[in-house]
Order: structure tokens, then sequence, then C-alpha cells
């Protein structure tokens, strides 16, 4: 496969928030430092253009000098420093306008902040995010606003999820990617189904953790794991491979905060590849509930077919 998909020369970072939140901005800067990137910001509902844009080079210099030794600050270092362009939006169909302007202007990846409103237990990202989640055509990097603003704005713990779908080995690549890029952990988990049987229907005992048929399942699902990515071309990662039971989503939620993950690959469709729907069950409740960033491949973009 190659890192092709790693070659973000543009990263697109539509703001639609007033003032945008500090974070997106670190994490914009800091992903455009990484992959040599040139960050397109595109806003709506600004009404003074120089104004706002001097409050984003602001914001953006803020935290490096904050970072600095205090015998240090004010000083001007030779860092890089991302090329930034501005874009303001004139339209009303803020989404449709954004997804356009990201093909014309043949965007590698978007940054999206999302608001981290919780209703009924479920993350809302309102209309504009929801659309560009959902319909983008390239690959979509989500960063909750709520955050914390500066310190390590990198990732230290990625975590790709993998179900053996078609798309496994091309996501186990630009997880490997990445790690090397971060300098980060890479964790891989794959999840054994078994969902909750009511108490009238016999349940199934012949799968249970502890057993030897469990056992055996793991060992062979760790080793079909270690295959894929002995195959991985270029820099090699250390793999940390885990195996949980029980409902997927529920799992993988789990697993990213009781191990402190901050990023988490997913692609948008899983072994049901129900395209009927612009994202599955799980790619779904992940981008409205994990609590860490979620960077979001479109399996036709995994696997190399049109749209």
């Amino acid at each position: 496969m190659g890192n092709n998909r790693l070659q973000w020369r543009r990263i697109m970072v539509p703001l639609t928030s007033t003032p945008p939140h500090e974070r997106i901005l670190d994490q914009a800067k800091e992903t455009a430092r990484i992959f040599n990137s040139d960050l397109l910001l595109v806003y709506k509902n600004i009404y003074d253009k120089s104004d706002f844009r001097q409050k984003l080079l602001w914001l953006m210099a803020e935290d490096e000098d904050a970072n600095r030794p205090a015998d240090r600050r004010g000083e001007v270092e030779p860092a890089f420093f991302p090329s930034v362009t501005h874009h303001h939006l004139d339209g009303i169909q803020v989404a449709s306008e954004l997804l356009s302007f990201s093909v014309e202007q043949e965007i590698d990846l978007i940054l999206l902040e999302t608001h981290g409103h919780q209703t009924l237990g479920k993350t809302v990202f309102g209309g504009v995010a929801e659309e560009v989640v959902r319909w983008a055509k390239c690959p979509v990097l989500t960063v909750r606003k709520n955050q914390p603003v500066g310190g390590d704005i990198g990732f230290s713990k990625i975590l790709v999820v993998t179900d053996f779908s078609d798309p496994i080995s091309a996501l186990l690549q630009v997880g490997a990617g990445l790690a090397h890029s971060f300098g980060a952990e890479i964790h891989c988990l794959n999840v054994v189904e078994q969902r909750a049987r009511p108490r009238l229907l016999p349940q199934k005992k012949e799968f249970e953790i502890g057993t030897l048929h469990y056992d055996k399942t793991v060992a062979k699902i760790k080793s079909s794991l270690a295959v894929f990515q002995d195959e991985l071309d270029g820099p090699t990662s250390t793999w940390i491979n885990h195996v949980r039971l029980g409902h997927v989503s529920a799992q993988i939620l789990d697993f990213i905060e009781s191990e402190g993950i901050d990023l988490v690959l997913v692609s948008s469709h899983g072994l049901t590849n129900n395209t009927a729907f612009t994202l599955g069950s799980v790619a779904e409740k992940l981008l409205r509930r994990a609590s860490c960033s979620v960077l979001l491949f479109k399996t036709r973009q995994l696997l190399n077919k049109p749209e």
C-alpha cells in the first residue's frame, strides 16, 4: 500500500464557531508540522477578517511561548510555521460548501472540531460537522472541543480497531505510519462479539473467558494480526495486540478509557460493509462517544475504490 495516505500536503480546518477553540488550532499546527503541510483555514460568520486572522496567528504563537522556559519567552525560533491561507464562506449551505471546497482544493485531511455536548449519552456534532464527517471524500480527524489546551498535542497512544474486514491491511499501514511520525505507542484491538441473551434463552457456555475454546481463539487472532503486521511496508512499529470479549463498541470505548488512548483509527464500515449507510454502527458510536480524537477513513479510500 505504501504511505500515500499519510502524504497530507493540504489540511483543511473548518472554523464555524466564534472564536475557534484553541485546541483545534494547536492540533492543526502540530499535524501540519509533522507532515510539512499547508493549512487552509475556512471560516464562517466572521465580520472582520483581518482581525480574525491576527487572532488565529496570536493563538498559535501564544501556546509556543507559554511552553518555553521563562528566560526564553518572547524569542523567535526558526521552528516550522505552517503556510496558512484563509478562506471565507459566503453562502448559506455551509456543509455543502465545505465539502465542495475540499474537493476543489484537493484537501488530503480535514481537522474537525466536535462540540462535545451530551444529549442522552451521545455527543452532538452539530449539523455542519455531522455532514462533513459523513460525506467528506478524504480522511477526517475529529478533535474534541472539551480536550485540554496546551501541553502535549501530539499522539502518544494510538489504537487501530480491526475486525479482519477488507480494509485491515491499509488501516494497519496507516497506524504504523502515524505511530512512526508521532513517536507513539500503537495498540491493535479485536473484539470477539458476544451479545447478551435473555435469561429465558439457553446460554452459550462453550465460549467464555478462561475456557480452552476462548484461549485457542485469542491465540489464533493474535497470530493472524502478527502476520498482517509483519507484512507492512516502511518503518516497523512495536504492536501491542489485544483481544476482548463482549459488545464491540462498548469494549472499544472501555479500552480507550482504561488504556489512555488519545487517537483511534477506524474505517467507516466493517465486516457488514453495509454501504447503504454512510457510517457503520461501530464508527458512528466511536465518533460520538470516544473521549479522544478519532481518525476516520472511508472504506472506499482504504481499498482504493472509486466513489
